[in-house]
């Protein structure tokens, strides 16, 4: 109920950027970004970066390109806002997740941490659109 009540959160957020993917009437996938913050999501807002905090998409439409481009659109939008550079984390083993983030051009920063509950995470950073 926390991870819930985070998202909302999260959502409600004025300078919140979520970007939906919808197909046929239903929602396929979505991704949440917020302004970065260098020091893992305290302290104060680093200009031109932006934090993707979230990113789904519904199981059948894995490998359907629908992450590749929500990601896409969301570098244009995130430059459109003057934030040239994205950050992420993900888990280490989600190996899924990092074959999308690197095919579309995330690169390991070098940094990783362990989430209690969650394991082994590494961030990731990119040149946005």
């Amino acid at each position: 109920m926390e991870r819930v009540e985070r998202v909302r959160e999260k959502l409600a957020d004025p300078e919140a950027l979520v970007l939906v993917a919808v197909e046929g009437g239903c929602v396929v996938g979505m991704v949440l970004a917020e302004a970065g913050r260098p020091e893992d999501g305290r302290g104060p807002v680093e200009p031109g970066l932006c934090h993707v905090s979230m990113v789904f998409v519904r199981p059948e439409r894995w490998g359907a390109g629908v992450g590749a481009a929500l990601l896409g659109v969301l570098k244009e939008c995130a430059a459109g806002r003057g934030q040239s550079r994205l950050q992420l984390w993900t888990g280490v083993a989600n190996e899924r997740a990092l074959a999308l983030y690197r095919r579309v051009g995330f690169r390991a920063s070098g940094r990783r941490h362990e989430i209690f509950g969650v394991g082994q995470v590494v961030h990731l950073v990119c040149s946005g659109g």
